[in-house]
C-alpha cells in the first residue's frame, strides 16, 4: 500500500519521506513549500494503494457492523456510551503508538492506520445502533426521502427518480446506486440497507483523508487529519453521509490544486487530473458542495495569480485559467455519468422550480463560530483559524503552502453565508447551514499544523536545555493527546443521542420498533399492511404501482411511484409538484364518482393505481404540504378531504386508520 518508505523522526515532530522527489521550493508571495511528491511512476503505486485502503477499510467496517450487531447489550443502558468510550481509547491510544513508532515498514503502519480509523469512525456510531436496523433519526426528516431513495434504486439497476414514474431523476445517485446495488446482491430491503451504508462511509472517509494526506503532507500529519475527519464527521456530516464524503476531501483538494497555481509553481497535469476527478466525484455525490468546492477553486487561482506580482500577474491568469480548464474536463465527464439524463430532459422539454433551498433556518442567518465552543474541539478549531490566517497575510513560513488554501476555503465559507444571505432577494438561499460541516474539518486540519509547528518550537527549546528529556516530553505529550481526542470524540458525539432514540422508536414496517413497541399513532406502523392490501387488489409487482397517500412512510420501505412526493423541497423540479397537488385538490372537489374517474383519465402524469387515505367521520383525508419560504417552518400543511361516494366501484379495505382504494381493473 505504500508509494514510498517513510522515516517517521520521533524527536524533531517533523518528518520527511525517503525515496521521494522533493518538491522545488516555492515563494508563495515569500515562504516555502514543504510537500513532497513521488516521482511519475509512483504515481501508479498510490493509486493502487489508494485502491486497497478503500478495500481494507470497507473490510474493517463491516466487521465492525458485524460486531456490534451481535454484541448482548440491553437497550436503554449505558453499556454502549462506556464500550465506545474504552474502544476510543484504545483506537486513539494505538494510533499514538504508531505516530511516535519509526520501528515498522510503512506498509505495515499505514494498513494499521487505515484499519485503526476506520474502525473508531464506525465504532462509535454502530454500537450505539446495535439494536435497531434503523440508521440515525429512522425514517423521520430528511432520512425519508433519502431511505426512498435507496429503495428505488435498491428495486432497479436503471437510475430512476426516488418517487415520480418516468422523469429522470435530479437529486445526485453516486451514493445511492452503488448502495442499492449492494442491497439488491445481499436481498436485503433497502430501508434496512441505509444503515450498514451510511456506516461504510462513516469508516472509509477518514481512512481515505488520511491516504490523500499522507501523499499530500507526511504520514504523522496524515494520522492526525483522519482523527479530525472523525471528529468533524461526528459533529457535523454523520446524519448525511454521502455529502460527508464529499466535505472531508474539499481541504487535500483545495491543497492540490494550489500547487499548480501557486507562485512560481510548475503546472502538474497529473494533480490537475485529480483535482478534476475528486470534483466530479462530488457533482456526483452532493452537488452543493460541488458548488462551492468549484468556487473555492476558482478563488485559489485568483489568489494564486494575484500573489504573482504586478509584472507577472496577466501570465498568471493565464496559467490558473488554463489550470481550471483542466480541472473542469474530467470532473464535467465524471458528473455526465450521473446528470446526463436530467440535462437531457431540461434541454428536451425545459427546467421546473426547484425549491430545496428555499430554507432559512437560525443556523443560516447567524454568523458560523464553531471555534468558539469552549471545548477542546472548539480550542482546536479556534487554533487553526487563527493560524490559516496568520499564514495568509505573514507572506512566509515553510508550511503556507498548506495554509494558503485552507485559509481561502474558510474565507469561501464565510462568503457562502453573505451570498446565501444576497439570494433571498431572489427567492431562494444557498443553504448555508451545511458550510459548517466544510468549516470544521478545515479549521480542524489546519489546527493540526499549528499544534504541529507549537510542537516543533518546543522541542527546539527542550532540546537546547542541557539535560533535557525530549522522548519523555514525547510520551507525556502523546497520553494528553489521545486524552484529550478520546474527549473530542464524546463531546461531539453528544448531539446524536436525540438521533439515536428516534432510531429506537421510529417503527418498523411491520409494526413494533426495535424496542418491540406498537405505536398505532406511527405512519410506519402500517406499511407493510397496507402495502399487503394494495398488492391483493393490483396484482401488479409494486414497482408498477402509482400511489397517492397520506402516508409517505410506505414510499420509503416499498418500492411504489408516488403520485405526489411528500412536500415540494424533496420534490423533483421536473415533477409539476404545484400543478399536481392543485389536480389532488380538485380530484377531491370531484361532484361525482364519474366526474372523479373523467379527471382521473385525463391526467396529464401517470395517474394513481391505488389510494391510501386516512378514514375521519366526514370523509378520507390526505396532507398536501406546500412551501411557504421565508418562514422558519418552511413548510404548510393543507388538509384535502375525499368523499368516499367517489370511490363507488373501486376495491377498498380498511386498514387501521387507512383506507386503500384500488381502481377495479387497474
Amino acid at each position: 500500500m505504500s508509494t514510498h518508505t517513510s522515516t517517521w523522526t520521533a524527536a524533531s515532530g517533523a518528518e520527511e519521506p525517503t525515496g521521494a522527489t522533493r518538491v522545488p521550493a516555492v515563494a508563495d508571495g515569500a515562504g516555502t513549500d514543504v510537500g513532497t511528491a513521488g516521482p511519475r511512476s509512483g504515481r501508479g503505486r498510490w493509486l493502487a494503494g489508494a485502491l486497497a485502503v478503500l478495500v481494507l477499510a470497507g473490510l474493517v467496517s463491516a466487521a465492525v457492523q458485524a460486531i456490534a450487531s451481535r454484541l448482548p447489550i440491553p437497550t436503554d443502558t449505558n453499556i454502549p456510551r462506556a464500550l465506545i468510550t474504552w474502544s476510543s481509547v484504545a483506537a486513539v491510544g494505538l494510533l499514538a503508538v504508531l505516530f511516535s513508532s519509526s520501528r515498522l515498514p510503512a506498509w505495515a503502519r499505514h494498513g494499521a492506520v487505515v484499519a485503526l480509523l476506520s474502525a473508531l469512525g464506525t465504532a462509535t456510531v454502530a454500537i450505539q445502533l446495535h439494536g435497531t436496523y434503523y440508521y440515525l433519526q429512522g425514517l423521520s426528516i430528511d432520512q425519508s426521502f433519502r431511505t426512498q431513495y435507496l429503495t428505488r434504486l435498491t428495486d432497479s439497476a436503471v437510475p430512476a427518480d426516488m418517487n415520480y414514474a418516468d422523469i429522470a431523476p435530479f437529486y445526485p445517485s453516486g451514493w445511492f446506486w452503488p448502495a442499492g446495488r449492494l442491497a439488491a446482491l445481499t436481498d436485503m430491503p433497502g430501508w434496512m440497507a441505509y444503515k450498514p451504508a451510511a456506516l461504510f462511509t462513516l469508516g472509509v472517509v477518514p481512512a481515505f483523508a488520511y491516504w490523500l494526506w499522507a501523499r499530500l503532507a507526511t504520514p504523522r500529519i496524515a494520522l492526525c487529519v483522519g482523527l479530525v475527519t472523525v471528529a468533524a464527521g461526528l459533529a457535523e456530516g454523520v446524519v448525511e453521509p454521502y455529502s460527508w464524503a464529499v466535505a472531508a476531501v474539499l481541504p487535500a483538494m483545495a491543497v492540490l490544486f494550489w500547487r499548480s497555481v501557486a507562485p512560481g509553481r510548475t503546472r502538474d497535469i497529473a494533480q490537475l487530473v485529480g483535482v478534476g476527478v475528486l470534483l466530479g466525484g462530488a457533482l456526483c455525490l452532493y452537488t452543493l458542495y460541488a458548488a462551492y468546492g468549484a468556487m473555492s477553486l476558482v478563488v485559489l487561482a485568483a489568489v494564486g495569480s494575484w500573489l504573482a506580482g504586478a509584472g507577472r500577474r496577466k501570465a498568471a491568469f493565464r496559467a490558473a485559467f488554463v489550470s481550471l480548464v483542466v480541472v473542469a474536463v474530467p470532473s464535467a465527464l465524471i458528473a455526465l455519468v450521473v446528470w446526463t439524463p436530467y440535462l437531457l430532459s431540461v434541454l428536451t422539454d425545459g427546467g421546473g422550480a426547484n425549491v430545496a433551498a428555499r430554507f432559512l433556518p437560525p443556523d443560516s442567518a447567524a454568523w458560523p463560530d464553531p471555534m468558539l465552543d469552549v471545548t477542546a474541539w472548539g480550542a482546536l478549531l479556534a487554533v487553526g483559524f487563527g493560524y490559516a490566517i496568520w499564514r495568509l497575510v505573514s507572506g512566509s513560513g515553510h508550511d503556507r503552502a498548506y495554509l494558503v488554501p485552507l485559509a481561502v476555503l474558510v474565507a469561501c465559507c464565510y462568503a457562502w453565508y453573505a451570498l446565501s444571505t444576497a439570494a433571498i432577494a431572489v427567492g431562494t438561499t444557498l443553504l448555508a447551514f451545511r458550510m459548517e460541516t466544510v468549516l470544521m474539518v478545515t479549521l480542524g486540519t489546519a489546527g493540526i499544523f499549528a499544534l504541529r509547528r507549537g510542537w516543533q518550537l518546543l522541542n527546539r527549546r527542550m532540546a537546547a536545555r542541557p539535560g533535557a528529556s525530549v522522548p519523555r516530553i514525547g510520551v507525556v505529550a502523546g497520553v494528553a493527546t489521545t486524552i484529550v481526542a478520546v474527549t473530542v470524540l464524546q463531546q461531539n458525539s453528544d448531539h446524536l443521542d436525540p438521533l439515536i432514540e428516534t432510531a429506537y422508536s421510529d417503527s418498523y414496517p411491520s409494526g413494533p420498533n426495535a424496542r418491540g413497541v406498537v405505536d398505532d399513532t406511527r405512519d410506519e406502523r402500517w406499511s407493510d399492511a397496507l402495502a399487503a392490501s394494495i398488492d391483493e387488489r393490483t396484482g401488479r409487482p409494486e414497482d408498477d404501482v402509482v400511489l397517492l397517500t397520506t402516508n409517505y412512510a410506505m414510499l420509503s420501505v416499498r418500492p411504489y411511484w408516488g403520485f405526489q412526493q411528500s412536500t415540494p423541497h424533496y420534490a423533483n423540479p421536473l415533477s409539476d409538484y404545484i400543478e399536481r397537488s392543485q389536480f389532488i385538490t380538485d380530484l377531491a372537489a370531484s361532484d361525482d364518482a364519474a366526474e372523479f374517474e373523467q379527471r382521473l383519465d385525463s391526467s396529464p402524469w401517470d395517474a394513481p393505481t391505488a389510494f391510501v387515505l386516512r378514514t375521519e367521520d366526514d370523509g378520507m383525508h390526505m396532507t398536501l404540504r406546500g412551501d411557504v419560504f421565508p418562514k422558519s417552518v418552511n413548510v404548510s400543511f393543507d388538509d384535502v378531504v375525499f368523499d368516499p361516494d367517489l370511490f363507488e366501484g373501486w376495491s377498498s379495505e380498511e386498514v387501521g386508520p387507512y383506507t386503500v382504494y384500488v381502481r377495479d381493473g387497474s
